[in-house]
């Protein structure tokens, strides 16, 4: 009997301990889960964390010159973030963002270089700038008192923060702007221009004209002194501060003439070939608050379309119309739509709207440049939206337009954020910590 309960005893010891480990098992597999759980968890966060950082950083390094960050960061989730940049080569800097939480450590390098495969030596860009009257009217329709500011300050604006930007670019040594202005297109026999480089000062020791340059403080002075509040005060669109004309300047005012921003351009591009040992970006951006309704008849390599057989005699397209011109205004409109389809498509562009005797016929902007479209209007005709979304492509993504110029800063730094990553080359890769 006595044996028997030895046994019994030694039986529930046993069962006990079996009992004991097959807990302690389980307990350990649930903790082991629930720690892999973790730091599966800890992972996702880190490595999400981390990545967003990154694209963030490189969108406000790259694209807006901001200063790199230093340092640490703790996010809302709990995720330590260190932040290290470096300039490897005057061409590449390096953001690298390690992100540690309890169970996981995520360590992520991005590499952002100027030339893009084959090479990048320059990026050349002009923007053509409105200077016809409307240019004065409110930037905001819809604002009232004291504070509204006028559509050409507004222009002023967004062309400042535009430059500013690519002068806080590392690589702006090899990023050169130029400005142009432009207004109402140009009668037989005249002598003004519908549109010329950006000046101040004409006529004078210290004329300052803005071509092509990576000199951006001195962009940035030409710019503060040529664009007032509107056009009759505005140096750069042939007025002076009194109101009078500049007798010395030539740019012609009256009407729209959006075609003539686009032909400028290109006729620089075209005179400046790019050199044979050279690889260089160039984009042609336009700015108008107005739509076409006059084109430069001087300018024999668009042809004319509407006008039968020839234009008439000045005046003619201005506004307003005056007998015995006024008859002519709609083949002014018609004339002024196909001038701009043949100055911003492409030499690859077919332009269809041109009539059957003209064909085939494609466009004068040189393939390789990459051409943007900015209109400041409300209600824009479906038809002159049309010739943008057409030939500024690629994918009816370089056309822009907008009631509120006010929004202008935003569109151009939209077009700089693009026009930059077509030269730039992102490596982004992970990397044991």
């Amino acid at each position: 009997m006595q044996n028997k309960g030895v046994a019994s005893y030694l039986t529930v010891i046993f069962m006990a301990l079996v009992a004991t480990l097959v807990i302690a098992v389980i307990q350990s597999r649930l903790i082991t889960g629930i720690y892999r759980q973790r730091a599966l968890s800890d992972t996702l966060k880190s490595s999400y964390g981390a990545e967003s950082k990154i694209y963030d950083i490189l969108a406000k390094v790259i694209y807006y010159g901001a200063t790199p960050p230093s340092g640490t960061e703790t996010l809302p989730d709990g995720t330590e973030l260190n932040f290290i940049f470096q300039t490897i080569s005057p061409d590449i800097q390096r953001v690298i963002v390690t992100a540690e939480r309890p169970f996981a450590v995520n360590k992520i390098i991005a590499d952002r270089q100027f030339n893009i495969t084959g090479g990048v030596d320059k990026v050349e860009m002009i923007l053509a700038l409105d200077c016809t009257g409307s240019m004065g009217a409110k930037a905001d329709p819809s604002c009232s008192g004291s504070d509204c500011i006028s559509k050409m300050t507004a222009q002023k604006n967004a062309v400042k923060h535009f430059l500013q930007t690519i002068d806080a670019m590392v690589e702006k040594d090899k990023i050169y702007t130029g400005l142009a202005v432009f207004a109402g297109g140009l009668e037989l026999g005249t002598t003004l221009n519908d549109a010329q480089w950006f000046t101040i000062n004409g006529g004078l020791p210290t004329r300052q004209i803005a071509t092509p340059t990576n000199d951006y403080d001195k962009l940035l002075s030409i710019l503060e002194t040529g664009l007032q509040t509107n056009r009759e005060n505005s140096p750069a669109c042939c007025f002076a501060a009194s109101g009078f004309r500049n007798a010395d300047c030539q740019l012609e005012t009256r009407g729209t003439s959006v075609g003539s921003g686009y032909a400028f351009i290109n006729d620089y591009f075209k005179n400046n070939p790019i050199p044979e040992d050279q690889v260089v970006k160039r984009f042609e951006i336009v700015v108008t608050d107005g739509l076409p309704n006059s084109r430069n008849l001087e300018y024999p390599d668009c042809p004319f379309t509407d006008f039968s057989p020839s234009p008439p005699p000045p005046p003619y397209c201005r506004e307003p119309m005056l007998p015995p011109y006024d008859s002519y205004a709609s083949a002014c409109v018609k004339e002024a739509k196909n001038y701009l389809r043949c100055t911003l498509a492409d030499q690859e562009q077919n332009i269809d709207e041109f009539p059957a005797s003209l064909q085939p016929f494609s466009g004068l902007r040189d393939v390789e440049n990459s051409a943007y479209g900015v209109v400041v209007y409300g209600g824009v005709p479906n038809d002159v939206r049309e010739i943008f979304l057409k030939y500024a492509g690629p994918e009816n993504q370089n056309y822009f337009e907008t009631e509120n110029a006010n929004n202008l800063t935003n569109i151009l730094e939209d077009i700089l954020s693009d026009i930059i990553e077509t030269t730039l080359k992102i490596t982004i890769k992970r990397e044991a910590p």
